[in-house]
């Protein structure tokens, strides 16, 4: 089985919450939590690469191996693509790993299912990548004043609605994303071939700020607390009716 290595990007200097990756739910650190739920996952090996010693060594407590990540590529402006170039660079010079996944700490109830998943669409769909996202049925719109409304539907026909039965629209849950190395090398994560791990709502809950965290405190008790029988995989993939896998292939490419 060819590697295809887990990195958890986790900085030292979060701004929105101060040491935001060493946050614990349920008595477990977000940075640790993630690095266990990797090393449970078929990604290998895994990796935290982090500008503080702190966090590496949390990362080394849930079975990860830590790497040290550059002051060059730690700074508020490095973009997640640059310091995934940086990671593919420092731990694999000799380019024995043609493909990597970007693991995002700040989501507490990702699943090992959820990365299974995307290992398996990217080794077998014949894809340059693969996103985790959560599907949308809203009605969604931008603002731009047009010298009448400041508000411009994005499907101004509601109608569509009623025929179509469900939208076919995603939001990015950042969790996970899988794909080549050469689309890192370009600064990219997400190429023309992008295969889509579907999240629920609840498991694809982000922590930007305080609020988040403390709202996904609340939840640990029933998400991470026998959480397979509060939400399995068929209600994970509910959303009206059951999607398949073709379903999301046509969704993420078209």
């Amino acid at each position: 089985m060819e590697d295809i290595p887990a990195v958890i990007l986790a900085r030292g200097g979060s701004k929105g919450i101060p040491r935001k990756n060493l946050m614990e739910i349920a008595g477990k650190s977000l940075v640790r939590r993630t690095a266990e739920l990797c090393v449970e996952s078929d990604l290998n090996p895994v990796y935290v690469y982090s500008d503080s010693t702190e966090i590496l060594e949390e990362g080394q407590r849930g079975g990860a191996i830590g790497l040290m990540r550059p002051e060059e590529v730690s700074g508020d402006k490095t973009t997640s693509e640059e310091t995934m170039l940086s990671f593919l660079l420092k731990a694999d010079p000799g380019e024995n790993f043609k493909a990597a996944a970007m693991v995002q700490c700040t989501t507490p109830f990702l699943k090992v299912r959820h990365l299974n998943k995307a290992r398996r669409l990217f080794v077998t769909r014949e894809c340059d990548s693969v996103v985790a996202a959560t599907r949308m049925i809203k009605y969604l719109g931008y603002e731009k004043f047009n010298g009448h409304s400041a508000f411009i539907p994005l499907n101004p026909l509601r109608s569509l609605r009623q025929t179509m039965g469900r939208w076919n629209q995603w939001l990015e849950s950042g969790a996970i994303y899988l794909a080549t190395r050469k689309l890192w090398e370009i600064g990219r994560r997400i190429g023309e071939k992008c295969m889509v791990v579907s999240m629920s709502w609840w498991d694809s809950l982000e922590i930007d700020d305080p609020v988040d965290l403390e709202v996904a405190r609340r939840l640990a008790s029933l998400f991470l607390e026998g959480s397979e029988d509060c939400h399995g995989a068929e209600i994970e993939e509910y959303d009206g009716q059951m999607q398949s896998e073709d379903e999301e292939a046509r969704t993420a490419q078209g």
